[in-house]
């Protein structure tokens, strides 16, 4: 039966039965077969998957058949991580927030393959980094997944269309927080932190390699640099292990802000250890908080609820650095429907007294919703700037008078 399968697979390519097989002719044979379409790149990983580093191996005879059902096992696991983020980009969410439970590795299990020669044991290790990758891989999926879904909701699906199609009118209007859930509002708050997490992930390798030797790696390795980042951080929170953070790169890079009162200045300085984990207790702490919250609100209460934190999350977006985007994305919701942020005198104080950074540049929008918020933005950045100049024109003796700082922090 396996001979004239053979011989038949043969047979299709014009071949004899026991001639050596390329990777053009598997690719061929598996569009014969599956009546799926496939590549020469996709055979030659199957082929070298089947020999295994051995060099004496060739694909012909029963190979052939084992490296077919290789080349269709990956089409299938390609195919599942496809539709579960369609899934998860068309409303799927409950499930993906109810499911994002951390995988936590024994650190013991991890070291027992460097003490320990018995087949069982390398197997047992062996089975916890296939499942300490999976639980990565899951995570950057989630990640990938709330990006795409927060554009898809907030600008229509132009925003992730190819870029031929974003200059179309397709005529397809956004979300705009129709139907909203507090599983959305959640995911919001987790997109809203990953602005500053990005940025601080930048800045922790920018102290690792230097700027200058960061600055010559291509964005395919930045972007790899930082994943893998990611994951460690991810991984050593979700444990609270805090000697696994000290060993993060970049660690300890050292961040400066000056705390100037009625009658003192003095520097304040902190390590990006510090601001990391700070930023996962400030998310973790926003997220409770609304999550009481919500059991309270309506339906238009939600929908309102995501506007301040898409707000919010556009005035991160158009920050530099990783503290300045903090100050900007933290918000305060123990005053409902009075949002206020609990960064203000911070951010007062560094606009004051010059440490503002050169904002990004303007935004780009393909939905109503998301000008209107964007030109609010906008709109609150030129106004500041003009009140900067008019209180950096009082004279310093009228701005230690009680109450002034306050009022200027107001005003900002």
């Amino acid at each position: 039966m396996e001979q004239d399968c053979i011989a038949g697979l043969h047979r299709s390519l014009g071949t004899s039965v026991g001639a050596e097989l390329s990777s053009e002719d598997v690719s061929l044979l598996s569009f014969k077969v599956f009546h799926v379409p496939s590549n020469t790149d996709e055979a030659h990983v199957a082929m070298k998957k089947i020999a295994g580093g051995d060099n004496s191996w060739s694909c012909v005879g029963e190979n052939v058949l084992d490296v077919l059902l290789e080349m269709e096992r990956e089409r299938e696991k390609k195919e599942q991580l496809y539709w579960d983020l369609q899934l998860l980009n068309v409303g799927n969410l409950n499930t993906l927030y109810l499911m994002d439970k951390p995988v936590i590795i024994d650190p013991y299990v991890l070291n027992c393959f460097h003490q320990s020669t018995d087949p069982k044991t390398f197997k047992k290790v062996e089975g916890k980094k296939e499942l300490r990758e999976s639980a990565r891989s899951v995570q950057r999926l989630k990640k990938e997944a709330r990006q795409c879904w927060a554009r898809l909701a907030s600008e229509s699906v132009q925003s992730i269309l190819p870029s031929p199609w974003q200059g179309r009118s397709l005529g397809v209007r956004g979300q705009a927080w129709g139907c909203v859930s507090m599983s959305d509002v959640l995911l919001l708050v987790e997109v809203k932190y990953d602005v500053v997490t990005h940025l601080l992930y930048t800045e922790m390798l920018q102290e690792h390699y230097t700027p200058s030797i960061w600055e010559t790696l291509l964005p395919w390795q930045q972007h790899k640099e930082k994943e893998q980042l990611g994951d460690l951080a991810d991984e050593a929170l979700e444990s609270d292990d805090m000697l696994c953070l000290a060993e993060l790169p970049g660690a300890f890079r050292i961040y400066r802000a000056f705390q100037r009162t009625r009658h003192e200045s003095r520097e304040q300085s902190w390590s990006a250890l510090s601001l990391l984990y700070e930023l996962h207790t400030f998310r973790q702490q926003e997220k409770d908080t609304l999550t009481d919250l919500g059991q309270r609100l309506d339906r238009e209460s939600l929908r309102l609820l995501c506007l301040y934190i898409s707000l919010a999350t556009l005035r991160a977006q158009r920050e530099n650095m990783s503290y300045s985007a903090l100050l900007a994305a933290r918000q305060s919701w123990e005053t409902w429907p009075h949002v206020k942020s609990p960064c203000r005198a911070e951010q007062a104080a560094m606009w004051l007294h010059g440490e503002e950074e050169e904002q990004k540049k303007d935004f780009i929008s393909v939905s109503p919703q998301q000008a209107v918020l964007q030109l609010l933005v906008l709109t609150q950045e030129q106004e500041r700037k003009h009140l900067i100049k008019l209180a950096h024109r009082v004279c310093e003796e009228d701005l230690q008078e009680p109450g002034c700082t306050v009022v200027i922090s107001k005003l900002l």
